[in-house]
C-alpha cells in the first residue's frame, strides 16, 4: 500500500481505530493490540473530478466586469488608460441596455449618473433642437457630474443602446482613485467646452 492512506483496524473484543497506514504497517507483531486485530480495511483516497463551473449571481459579475473592461479598452477615449484603470471603471459601472427612443438624460435636471455608449446611437438636443448624434464610445452626462451644474442637453437613444451606467458616487470615487480615467474624462470635457 502507498504511504498516506488510512486504515481502519478492527480489534477483537473492542472497537476499531483509524490509523495512518504507515503506523498499522509498522506495528510490531506480539504487541497486545496487534495480536487482537481481527481485520484491517485499507482506505484509498481518490481525487474526485471537480464539478463543472456553474454561473451564479456571484461569479457572473466577475465575467461581465472582465468583458466590460475589454470593451472599454477598445474605445479611443480610454486609449491612455491601463487595464487596471479600466477594470476599476468596469467594476464601478453597471452594464445595461435601453430600447430606441429612451431618454438617458434630460436638459436642466440635476446629474445623478453618466453613461458610456458601448453600442448604438443617440441624439443630443438643446432647447428641443437636435445638435449632435452620438455613437459607440461617446460619454454623456459626465460634465454635469464633474461640475455639479444642471444638465445642459437631453440625450435620447435613436437605436437600442448598450451602455455602461456610472452613478454619481461611483463617478466621484473613480475620479479620485484613477488619475488616468480622470484625465480621459477631463480631456473629453475640455473638448466639449471648446466646441460650445
Amino acid at each position: 500500500m502507498p504511504r498516506g492512506l488510512d486504515c481502519t483496524v478492527h480489534v477483537s473484543g473492542g472497537g476499531s481505530l483509524v490509523l495512518p497506514h504507515q503506523l498499522h504497517d509498522a506495528a510490531v507483531p506480539g504487541s497486545s493490540v496487534i495480536d487482537r486485530v481481527s481485520r484491517v480495511r485499507h482506505h484509498v483516497h481518490r481525487c474526485l473530478p471537480r464539478p463543472a463551473a456553474t454561473r451564479t449571481i456571484d461569479n457572473m459579475g466577475r465575467t461581465d466586469t472582465h468583458d466590460l473592461a475589454r470593451r472599454l479598452a477598445t474605445l479611443p477615449v480610454f486609449s491612455t488608460c491601463k487595464p487596471r484603470d479600466l477594470h476599476d471603471l468596469a467594476t464601478r459601472a453597471r452594464h445595461s441596455s435601453v430600447p430606441a427612443n429612451w431618454p438617458l438624460i434630460h436638459e436642466d435636471t440635476p446629474a445623478d449618473a453618466c453613461y458610456i455608449l458601448l453600442d448604438g446611437t443617440a441624439r443630443v438636443a438643446v432647447g428641443g433642437s437636435v445638435v449632435a448624434t452620438l455613437e459607440a464610445g461617446a460619454i454623456v452626462g459626465e460634465v454635469a457630474l464633474a461640475t455639479g451644474r444642471l444638465r445642459n442637453a437631453t440625450v435620447t437613444s435613436t437605436t437600442p443602446l448598450e451602455l455602461a451606467h456610472i452613478d454619481a458616487a461611483q463617478f466621484t470615487a473613480l475620479l479620485d482613485r484613477r488619475p488616468a480615467v480622470r484625465e480621459a474624462l477631463l480631456t473629453r470635457m475640455n473638448a466639449v467646452a471648446a466646441t460650445a
